[in-house]
C-alpha cells in the first residue's frame, strides 16, 4: 500500500515546526495530511516551507489569526 521511497525531504525540522505551532494531535494530523497533498500534486517530497505552509492553513481553518494568507501563499508559490 505504501511505497518504499522516502516522503519527506531532508530539510524538515520537526522540532522547529513543533516549537512555532500550537496544535492538537489531530489538527497536527490534518496539517500533515494537507501538507502530502500539496506535495503529491507537485510531484515532490513534504519539505519544510510546505509543512509550515499547511501547518498555518490548518490553523486559519481553526479561525486563529495569522499574518499574511497561507491560501494566496499556496496559490502565489505552488503553482497548483
Amino acid at each position: 500500500m505504501l511505497g518504499s521511497e522516502p516522503i519527506c525531504a531532508d530539510d524538515l525540522d520537526l522540532d522547529e515546526i513543533a516549537k512555532t505551532f500550537d496544535m492538537s494531535g489531530g489538527h497536527i494530523k490534518n496539517a500533515v495530511m494537507r501538507a502530502a497533498y500539496i506535495a503529491a500534486a507537485r510531484d515532490a517530497l513534504i519539505d519544510h516551507d510546505t509543512l509550515v505552509l499547511a501547518a498555518r492553513i490548518e490553523l486559519k481553518q481553526q479561525g486563529k489569526l495569522l499574518m499574511g494568507d497561507p491560501l494566496r501563499d499556496l496559490a502565489d508559490n505552488y503553482d497548483l
